[in-house]
């Protein structure tokens, strides 16, 4: 029950994210729903890249 209750509270904060408050990726402008810092979102294909780049460097 309460990873029900859990996931379903991540859907409505993906959502609230993506279509009332629309915060821009600070790489790209496009709607960001990961939050890296304060008042700092980060798209999800953005944020993709950057992982990718770090498993590159290591």
């Amino acid at each position: 029950m309460k990873k029900i209750f859990l996931r379903l509270r991540e859907i409505f904060s993906c959502l609230y994210l993506r279509y009332i408050k629309r915060p821009q990726c600070i790489v790209c402008g496009e709607v960001g729903t990961l939050k890296v810092g304060e008042h700092q979102y980060i798209c999800e294909s953005c944020a993709e890249i950057m992982g990718e780049i770090g498993n590159d460097r290591d």
